[in-house]
């Protein structure tokens, strides 16, 4: 047994340069280059690299570099630059700890955090860093924390789920940082631009903005910005683009193509555009209307906005005037309910009078008809002959006599009084 221990120990590790799916540049001795793909490695334990390898792209393996030795072969590298590990089961961004590498790609993996360990502290020479098609849905203050003293000018983290970026998460990277790609998220903000000093071109394409944000109104070095594909329908007066001309920030551009354009909310954009200030928009041959139908499909360029009178009738209401009509239509609300209430209140009050009234009117007849009963009998004339004649329209009450006679005149009414005040006596 020992001897075959011996004997195995003795084994040289297999070449990475003869595993099937691995391309080594320019020889399997003095590889500067080496290209795995579909390797289906899960380990690298077992496997020989040569000392000279500058490139190494593993990727479309099994990869996950949970193991201390694994990563311990990537450090014995020294002169290895440029890593590449994506299409690998990673989670999270590896412990590496190598002072020379200058570029990480791990695209398409698993990762959902953009948290770089403390091990990359010493990664001075760190540039280009990126996380595309992954997993990543918040950048968040601390993440790259640990690549303060890197020299990272390139990152790129397209393709995840990002919707938030903390305001403050690239202050690490704020004064080397001068690309950022951020594409195919759901971003509708970026407050964050206003902390790196050193960026020269970002891109946000296939993101959520509906409008160009407010950030582009503060003087920055970038000079190109990308809002391909994104949700904007209407650039005015109020855009930073405005600014820029008035600054004569010729050096700008920005690319707005495959945007939903509504030319009637964006007739100024229009007039901004046929003015010469194509130069700050670099696609403007290519941007076209998607609304309203009857502009669809047109070029801006192809308009004029003096001729496109229909856009009166037919533009889309502001947020202020559906705010006023929004209001408008509640107090209206407000005051029928009012007046309905007030109305019903009346009627409630009314009929509560009328049945006092009427619950008193039994009450009065039977006290009438007690107090006739006492005197004697005699012939009235005027409104208390209703007395004698039972089908009289006069009713003995409390209240004195009611006469529904309405021929019978207060004159007469008078004279058959006295008289029978006579009778009494």
């Amino acid at each position: 047994v020992l001897v075959m221990l011996s004997l195995m120990s003795n084994i040289a590790p297999t070449s990475i340069c003869d595993i099937g799916g691995c391309i080594c540049i320019p020889n399997r001795y003095t590889a500067e280059t080496i290209y795995c793909k579909g390797a289906e490695l899960t380990t690298l334990v077992d496997l020989e690299f040569p000392a000279t390898v500058q490139t190494l792209s593993l990727t479309d393996s099994s990869l996950t570099f949970d193991t201390v030795a694994d990563i311990q072969k990537i450090q014995n590298m020294t002169n290895l630059k440029f890593l590449t590990l994506s299409n690998n089961p990673l989670t999270k961004i590896p412990l590496f700890n190598h002072t020379n590498i200058q570029s990480l790609i791990i695209n398409e993996a698993q990762i959902n955090s953009v948290q770089f360990p403390d091990t990359y502290c010493g990664l001075s020479s760190l540039d280009k860093i990126s996380l595309s098609s992954n997993i990543i849905e918040t950048i968040n203050d601390d993440d790259f924390k640990s690549l303060k003293n890197s020299k990272v000018t390139d990152l790129e983290i397209n393709k995840n789920r990002l919707s938030k970026i903390n305001p403050n998460a690239f202050i690490p990277l704020s004064t080397s940082l001068q690309s950022l790609s951020l594409s195919g998220n759901n971003l509708v903000s970026c407050e964050f631009l206003s902390i790196l000093g050193q960026l020269a071109t970002i891109n946000l394409n296939q993101n959520q903005f509906t409008s160009l944000p407010s950030q582009l109104f503060a003087p920055h070095n970038i000079k190109s910005y990308s809002f391909i594909e994104n949700l904007i329908e209407t650039i005015d007066e109020t855009s930073p683009l405005n600014a820029w001309a008035k600054q004569n920030l010729s050096n700008t551009k920005i690319y707005l193509n495959g945007n939903p354009f509504d030319c009637c909310q964006s007739l100024w954009f229009i007039r901004y555009l046929k003015r010469d200030n194509k130069q700050y928009v670099v696609d403007a041959e290519e941007l076209n209307c998607n609304a309203p139908r009857q502009y669809a499909g047109k070029r801006l360029l192809d308009l004029n906005p003096d001729l496109m009178t229909d856009c009166t009738t037919g533009s889309k209401l502001s947020i202020a005037n559906i705010i006023f009509i929004v209001l408008g239509s509640l107090l209206l609300i407000i005051v029928i309910i009012v007046i309905i209430i007030v109305i019903i209140s009346q009627i409630r009050k009314r009929q509560r009078k009328n049945l006092v009234h009427y619950e008193t009117l039994p009450a009065a007849v039977e006290h009438g008809e007690r107090q006739s009963s006492r005197r004697p009998s005699k012939t009235l004339l005027g409104p208390d002959a209703s007395l004698n004649n039972p089908r009289s329209l006069t009713t003995q009450t409390n209240y004195g006599t009611v006469n529904a006679n309405p021929e019978y005149s207060s004159e007469q009414h008078t004279s058959d009084m006295e008289r029978n005040l006579n009778l009494d006596e």
